[in-house]
């Protein structure tokens, strides 16, 4: 059995999860996350509760050791409950944490492995270290070619460069040759003085 944590923020999480859940055999992975099962979810899935439900949430980042740990809250108290038992109830072969250095650490301090969802970009902070840090392997879905998407302070375990994954069935690609038009789309930071 395979946990896979699938952070609620956007849908690409949970985008991702159901590409990988499709190939692997039916019923092997269980989804685990405060978003609403979907329909066509193959396996099974806990749903967790809110860890955001204090109305003043007060030292947030444990320092800056971790992203999201909100003293005294009752749904991260409930939600790390919920995990804890399911883990005990199902032992997992191991944990994919997309994205939750601290669903990857409490995974990990019930001795279950442990593989780690990177996104692109600067993960030099101590939650995104120590997060890494754990990780039994990191799958990264940008192409091997492309080994300069994420920048960590430390060393990486396995990192697997996946190339993209995506939900939408494969299409026939252009023949090789040279590439004769480039499209580059730039996000530009514009700020206003007033």
């Amino acid at each position: 059995m395979i946990g896979y944590y699938i952070h609620h923020h956007g849908m690409g999480h949970l985008r991702r999860a159901h590409a990988i859940a499709a190939v692997l055999p039916p019923g092997s992975v269980t989804g685990l996350s405060s978003l609403p099962r979907p329909g066509n979810w193959q396996g099974g899935w806990v749903q967790l509760e809110p860890d955001n439900t204090s109305d003043a949430p007060r030292s947030v980042d444990a320092n800056g050791n971790l992203h999201w740990v909100p003293a005294r809250d009752p749904g991260l108290r409930a939600r790390m409950a919920q995990l804890s038992a399911w883990i005990q109830e199902t032992d997992p072969a191991v944990l994919v944490a997309d994205v939750s250095v601290e669903a990857a650490l409490l995974a990990r301090l019930h001795g279950v492995p442990v593989v780690t969802v990177a996104l692109p970009g600067v993960r030099t902070d101590r939650a995104h270290t120590l997060g890494f840090g754990i990780s039994d392997a990191v799958i990264a879905a940008w192409p091997v070619e492309a080994p300069r998407m994420l920048e960590t302070d430390g060393a990486l375990p396995d990192l697997h460069a996946v190339g993209a994954i995506s939900g939408i069935p494969l299409q026939p690609g252009r023949a090789p040759g040279p590439v004769s038009r480039v499209l580059v789309v730039l996000r530009q930071h514009v700020s206003y003085t007033g």
